[in-house]
């Protein structure tokens, strides 16, 4: 429901299931929508995936983000490689937590009333980048050379 646009009902939906599935008087680990088997942690993944937009694409060193919120949203993401957080808002930023990321384009959405990105920044070190409008309506800001983002750091797109 949230990949179709249907956000409201699709939250609602999985709200529903973890109230259903709580531990008090059914099993919290065996979901019966999913088959009677151990599902909760992909069925719960899958509703991040939906709802911040998170893909990595590891062999193009592409990443997109196009949170469903039409707010500042803060959300958990994860790759094979690495693991953190991400805010987006007013401005984007990448923290690593455990890991490494390789990077070489990041596709943004280009909301009403955004600007063009205007600096790119990895641990406060200015990146060289290229940035335009694609025919997606996302901010494709696509890096002067590859970049390798460590745990700690964190990539900004101002």
């Amino acid at each position: 429901m949230i990949y179709r646009g249907m956000v409201a009902k699709g939250v609602e939906c999985v709200d529903n299931i973890r109230r259903r599935y709580d531990g008090k008087f059914r099993n919290p680990w065996d979901e019966a929508e999913c088959g009677h088997h151990y599902a909760r942690a992909m069925a719960a993944w899958s509703g991040v995936l939906a709802l911040s937009g998170f893909l990595y694409d590891a062999p193009r060193l592409s990443l997109r983000v196009t949170p469903r919120a039409q707010h500042s949203f803060q959300c958990i993401w994860s790759a094979a490689s690495a693991w953190g957080t991400f805010l987006y808002g007013t401005a984007f930023a990448l923290k690593i937590e455990h890991g490494a990321l390789g990077l070489r384009e990041v596709l943004l959405p280009a909301r009403a009333g955004s600007s063009q990105p205007r600096k790119v920044t990895l641990a406060g070190r200015g990146l060289k980048f290229r940035a335009r409008r694609n025919d997606a309506s996302l901010w494709q800001v696509e890096l002067t050379e590859d970049v390798q983002a460590h745990a700690g750091e964190t990539l900004a797109i101002a």
